[in-house]
């Protein structure tokens, strides 16, 4: 519980200001902005070596040179666009953890005018609060990559929407650049603008549940078949066991407080489809991506990576779609609903964060060293992908 506690007291005075800003009705919307702003880049951009992917990124950053070409060869394993994002920032900024704030600044920054430009002003604190809870502090602490192809494409939403093709790729092949993920955003542009009508909402979240419950298999037997067609098949099919095994965040099978939220979400969704157009028509792109993150969990069970790869580039759904719930509620309701997500939120926060790797220190006040942590990660982390494991 003690490695949980910093960061449930960030969602705490997150919640506060959400209560002072709705309770009182306040009009300086530009303060309010700061604060959450300056917290959120305190708090992360400061932050020490916790999390996982430091132990990648750390020395990654410490090795880079002037060279540009040669920064680029010897990480070969990171993706061009980053590498060339990072040897620019190394240019100014040599230490790890201004990198690091710099970062933080980045994303802070497009976050800001995302939940400005979609969400109803008196919301702006709740996204932030759904963010950080619904994959936001992985994202944000580890997936350094993964993120900024996130945000670049939220940042072509706006492209998408208006049927402009140019800028639209040119930013998710930017997105691609820093991880190959993004390419799954490229035909997105053909049809995601489209609204879904909620009968095959329904019809495709039924059979997704006949699939995960059913532990229906396609995508190995797939895999396998393929492999077979190669001439060492053993091989190839040991490797895809161990691929599609991979990961240290376990996912959870069958009934499980997980599904439970993306089952009541969906039929919240549903219930409500035309309530939350009404807000704006943007809002057919975010249902259309919780519908592909459905998708992702249900369909794509099979393979754990998978369904964390894809999930991921979909789960900025929630950071839109569940403060707009909120907001369409009755008044008489509100408190309840806000209960109920503050409930749950507390709850998610405390399982993603209660590990010893996430036990948080901040440069301001001192933090542990790289030496240090490692040997945390040495000493947890073979535990933990031996209990996702099971």
């Amino acid at each position: 519980m003690l490695n949980s506690y910093p960061y449930i007291l960030l969602i705490g005075f997150y919640l506060l200001l959400f209560f002072i800003r709705n309770t009182f009705h306040s009009r300086n919307e530009g303060v309010l902005r700061i604060v959450v702003l300056g917290t959120f880049i305190i708090f992360f951009g400061f932050r020490g070596f916790i999390g996982w992917d430091w132990a990648s990124y750390y020395p990654f950053y410490e090795g880079l040179g002037k060279n540009l070409a040669s920064n680029i060869k010897n990480n070969f394993l990171m993706a061009s666009g980053f590498t060339v994002y990072s040897t620019f920032i190394k240019y100014f900024f040599k230490n790890y953890h201004l990198y690091i704030f710099i970062n933080t600044l980045i994303d802070a920054i497009i976050l800001d005018l995302f939940f400005k430009k979609y969400l109803p002003r008196k919301l702006y604190v709740l996204g932030f609060i759904i963010f950080l809870a619904m994959g936001g502090i992985m994202l944000e602490v580890d997936n350094l990559r993964n993120l900024k192809a996130i945000l670049l494409f939220l940042i072509s939403l706006k492209y998408l929407k208006e049927r402009n093709p140019i800028p639209y790729f040119a930013l998710n092949f930017l997105g691609l650049l820093f991880h190959f993920s993004a390419i799954v955003y490229f035909p997105l542009y053909f049809f995601f603008h489209k609204p879904i009508p909620k009968k095959w909402i329904l019809v495709i979240f039924i059979i997704g549940n006949l699939i995960f419950f059913a532990k229906i298999q396609y995508i190995k037997p797939l895999l396998f078949y393929i492999a077979s067609r190669f001439g060492d098949g053993y091989s190839v099919s040991i490797k895809i066991i161990n691929y599609t095994n991979s990961g240290v965040n376990g996912i959870s099978y069958g009934f499980s407080i997980g599904y439970f939220e993306r089952f009541f979400s969906t039929i919240l969704i549903l219930l409500n489809y035309n309530k939350l157009i009404k807000i704006s028509k943007s809002y057919v792109i975010f249902i259309n991506a919780f519908v592909a993150y459905i998708i992702a969990n249900l369909y794509l069970y099979e393979m754990n990576v998978l369904v964390v790869r894809i999930g991921d580039l979909f789960i900025f759904s929630y950071w839109i779609l569940w403060p707009s719930l909120y907001y369409i509620l009755k008044s008489n309701k509100k408190i309840i609903g806000l209960a109920l997500i503050s409930m749950y939120v507390f709850l998610k926060i405390y399982f993603v964060t209660d590990i010893a790797p996430y036990n948080y220190d901040n440069v301001l006040t001192g933090i542990k060293t790289y030496n240090e942590r490692f040997e945390i990660l040495e000493q947890v982390g073979p535990q933990i992908v031996k209990k996702n494991m099971k």
